[in-house]
């Protein structure tokens, strides 16, 4: 873990990226930027990629991005980061972000913003239908 970490550049030509485990966990970034990476379309942020990051306000994204993936407890701690903000990312056609992800931060997508209580309220039905879908092909 890289406490005194603040700041990370990656090049414009960057395509895909993978985010591991814990790579930035602890570290004292602020801010992290992706935005400049125009030819960004795969981001997958693990699980704890970025956890207690204390001082994490803020992620930007490409508008380039097409495929966005975030793990459980990605920003698990981030006292500071309370949103993250998808409604720029007009290309956006795959978005898989766990359900911790979901409670913990607000998501805005395309001029809409999923509140924590709707958020709740979906997941709550999802896991309902799950489990009558489960029920119905056990039967």
């Amino acid at each position: 873990m890289c406490k005194q970490l603040k700041e990370v550049i990656f090049p414009e030509s960057l395509k895909s990226l993978k985010i591991g485990k814990f790579v930035f966990a602890e570290s004292s970034i602020e801010t992290f930027d992706l935005s400049n990476c125009a030819n960004l379309e795969s981001l997958d942020i693990e699980d704890s990629a970025f956890s207690s990051c204390r001082e994490l306000k803020r992620v930007l994204l490409p508008k380039s991005l097409t495929s966005l993936k975030i793990g459980e407890e990605a920003f698990h701690g981030d006292i500071k980061m309370q949103t993250i903000d998808l409604s720029k990312l007009l290309n956006l056609k795959k978005v898989e972000i766990s359900e911790t992800t979901y409670n913990q931060l607000e998501v805005k997508f395309h001029h809409v913003s999923l509140g924590r209580k709707l958020k709740l309220f979906c997941f709550d039905i999802l896991h309902s239908l799950k489990q009558f879908l489960n029920f119905l092909l056990i039967s």
